[in-house]
């Protein structure tokens, strides 16, 4: 197990962050709060209500808090500890976090994947076992895990994380009813785009245009077994909970949360910012900024912070 000092930690820090007690604390492990020890990194996040009890009650030597003042600490605590103050300590974890106890896996292409020709793979991409790639596009630095199919017509950017099972670009469920009652498919002969930094989660189908294109912005997370039909636009950094269904030409702007179990009804238009509780059943537009829950969902008030 490797030991960590706080230099091990300095390339993490903005100029907003600012160190106190000594500099001598090491830590070497990562836990939940019931398995502290002196050598986990902890953090306080910014909901606590009483950081200081929680730095005289930590047995961690390095601590990430909320911004606190330091004189009400005491002086064996900051002889002791080094207490580090950030904006959003949370955050900071997480890329300290990710950093130094995620493993890094090495990228490879497993020789049970099946992939076309005309497939254009970047570099350093990650395909997993039983997978099936068409005529798609695959972005640098992304992962593909087992038993993914990505079908033609599908673009995906770099950074993207897919996880197993998913399906991408799969024509959508569209028809029309003829003159006997019966129906007819229309033509899915669109696209499927999807931006940088994307999480999919496992199970989860995205269908890809009829005539058009689904897009998926930048950064967004969506959960497992979600259903997201054909020509949806879902804009950057929006989460999209798990066993959520999004129906075909639905706009989501940036920076959405939609709630895990949440059903949107098709055509529908939800706004910047704005959040569907969970399990809601959304029938129509929501505008910037506006929290809705409940089936069918209601608007509940405005949000004044991002999600």
């Amino acid at each position: 197990m490797k030991t960590y000092e706080f230099k091990d930690l300095e390339r993490f820090l903005s100029e907003d962050d600012h160190v106190f007690g000594n500099k001598i604390g090491t830590f070497s492990t990562i836990s939940d709060i019931q398995n502290r020890t002196s050598e986990t990194l902890d953090w306080i996040s910014n909901k606590y209500q009483s950081p200081i009890d929680y730095i005289h009650n930590s047995p961690a030597n390095v601590i990430l808090s909320p911004p606190i003042d330091p004189g009400e600490l005491h002086a064996k605590v900051l002889n002791k500890k080094t207490i580090i103050l950030s904006k959003n300590p949370k955050l900071l974890f997480a890329r300290v976090a990710n950093a130094l106890f995620v493993e890094q896996k090495k990228h490879m292409i497993s020789p049970s994947a099946v992939i076309e020709e005309d497939a254009k793979i970047g570099a350093n991409v990650h395909i997993g076992n039983n997978c099936y790639i068409g005529k798609a596009v695959i972005g640098d630095n992304t992962v593909i895990m087992d038993n993914c199919i990505v079908q033609d017509d599908v673009t995906i950017g770099n950074n993207v994380l897919v996880k197993p099972g998913v399906q991408l670009g799969l024509g959508g469920f569209g028809f029309v009813r003829d003159e006997n009652n019966d129906f007819v498919s229309f033509p899915q002969l669109g696209g499927l785009v999807i931006e940088e930094d994307v999480d999919i989660g496992p199970q989860t189908c995205i269908d890809k245009g009829s005539l058009s294109v689904t897009l998926i912005g930048r950064g967004t997370k969506i959960g497992a077994f979600v259903k997201i039909a054909h020509n949806v636009i879902i804009g950057q950094s929006c989460f999209i909970g798990a066993q959520s269904f999004i129906g075909g030409s639905v706009t989501i702007g940036s920076f959405s949360w939609i709630a895990p179990g949440s059903m949107l009804r098709d055509q529908i238009k939800i706004g910047s910012r704005s959040t569907c509780g969970l399990g809601s059943v959304v029938v129509k537009d929501i505008s910037d900024n506006e929290l809705w829950l409940g089936n069918p969902a209601r608007f509940v008030r405005i949000l004044t912070e991002i999600n």
